[in-house]
């Protein structure tokens, strides 16, 4: 006997066609799915490395002069304790770690480091510049100061400058670079504050 061949009928040809297409439509959507996800990563990765070797490498902006003289800035400070948020801009991290590196040092060595969201960093007073990054964070801070030093007298004198040298860029009452030394620390972050004045007033720290 010979076999039966069994021929499927118009419409069953026409549903495996469609079904065909479907999961060709879907394999494709997928595949489109799944490259974009790993490029967003991929290009995310390049970027956090970027970021990362322009602060390890990178020289910061030149400092600002801003006008306002240290008389002024000295009348003007005020610590606050609690309300930061957001985080500094490229120039007001300059100005104070600038500032910063000016003090004069009287022991063996001043080491300056800086905190920041992502990373604690050393800083050199002589290129202007970040390296060695380590693990930290600075939190609801822009950024902490911290030192490694032979004698506190050189991490003190340093912090007037860098409190200073933050006092001096307020343009304003809104937004601007406050800071609080917390023991051994400096914290600075955004905040509104009371802004420059030369009215003669005893302030509370």
């Amino acid at each position: 006997m010979g076999s039966l061949l069994i021929v499927p009928s118009p419409p069953i040809l026409t549903m495996i066609s469609k079904m065909f297409q479907y999961a060709v439509i879907i394999l494709l959507i997928l595949t489109i799915s799944i490259a974009a996800i790993f490029s967003y990563r991929y290009l995310e990765d390049k970027k956090n490395a970027l970021y990362e070797n322009e602060i390890l490498d990178g020289v910061l902006p030149q400092p600002v002069m801003t006008g306002n003289s240290v008389e002024l800035s000295l009348n003007s400070r005020v610590s606050y304790h609690e309300g930061y948020k957001g985080r500094t801009s490229d120039e007001w991290l300059s100005n104070v770690l600038w500032a910063t590196g000016r003090a004069p040092v009287t022991g063996d060595h001043r080491n300056i480091f800086v905190t920041l969201p992502d990373g604690k960093y050393q800083y050199d007073p002589v290129t202007h510049s970040f390296s060695n990054r380590t693990s930290g964070s600075s939190g609801k801070a822009a950024f902490i100061l911290d030192y490694d030093r032979e004698r506190d007298f050189d991490a003190g004198v340093s912090y007037m400058f860098a409190l200073l040298g933050s006092v001096s860029m307020w343009n304003g009452t809104g937004s601007q670079l406050a800071s609080c030394p917390k023991q051994e620390f400096l914290y600075f972050g955004i905040m509104d504050v009371n802004g420059v004045t030369d009215e003669l007033a005893v302030r509370s720290c």
